[in-house]
This record gives structure tokens, C-alpha cells and sequence, in this order.
């Protein structure tokens, strides 16, 4: 009995070889997207001006949601302050029982 689980466990552990279709497929693929990926590496700008650019980009897109969120937390205190004046007038106005 032990001979036979060993033997099931060298063919589970056993690498495959490259003769078979579906292997050599598998590594045209992979061979394909390296490929791919090293031209991609090979082809961007990673100029320092291009970095300088993103960065200012950047910088300007969070200074402009900056501006948005502090303009939005004046509107809400506005809109909070409004209502609060509603509620004492209608508060006010209402009958005593």
C-alpha cells in the first residue's frame, strides 16, 4: 500500500513537460505577455518633466477638492443654520397646550 500512495504522489509532484499542446500554449501565452510588458517598460516616458507634470496635476486636482469640500462645509453650515431658524419659528409660532 505504500508503494502505491508514493507512486500517486510522484506523478502529482512530477513537473510537466513542454511536450504537451496545452503546456506549450500556456508558455507562448505567458512568452507573449512578457513580452508585451517589457515593451511597455521599454516604450513609457518616465521623463522627469513627465513626472513634474503629473505631480502638478496632481497637486492642482487635490487643491481644487479642497476648495469643492470647503465650499460644500460653508453650504451645509448654511443650509444647518436655516433649518435651525425654521424649527424656533415654527416653534415659536406653534400654540401652547
Amino acid at each position: 500500500m505504500g508503494w502505491v500512495f508514493g507512486s500517486y504522489l510522484n506523478v502529482l509532484t512530477f513537473a510537466p513537460t513542454f511536450t504537451n499542446q496545452s503546456t506549450r500554449k500556456m508558455t507562448k501565452k505567458f512568452a507573449l505577455l512578457a513580452t508585451m510588458a517589457a515593451l511597455f517598460v521599454a516604450c513609457s516616458s518616465s521623463t522627469e518633466e513627465t513626472m513634474e507634470n503629473a505631480a502638478e496635476t496632481t497637486t492642482e486636482a487635490a487643491t481644487e477638492a479642497t476648495t469643492t469640500v470647503e465650499e460644500t462645509a460653508t453650504a451645509v453650515e448654511a443650509a444647518v443654520d436655516t433649518a435651525a431658524a425654521a424649527v424656533e419659528a415654527a416653534t415659536e409660532a406653534a400654540p401652547a397646550h
